[in-house]
């Protein structure tokens, strides 16, 4: 009894878990692009 409760809580705390690190590192990707798109306007063409 015990054992599956045990289960589904571990389990239920690694999808959390997993959710949380896509969404964390979605944001960090979406900056980083944003920053470089930023950076590509500011600077002058190479030609």
């Amino acid at each position: 009894m015990w054992q599956g409760v045990a289960a589904a809580i571990l389990l239920g705390f690694g999808i959390i878990v997993a959710v949380v690190g896509v969404v964390v590192y979605l944001r960090m990707y979406r900056k980083q692009q944003q920053q470089n798109q930023s950076q590509s306007q500011d600077s002058p063409p190479d030609h």
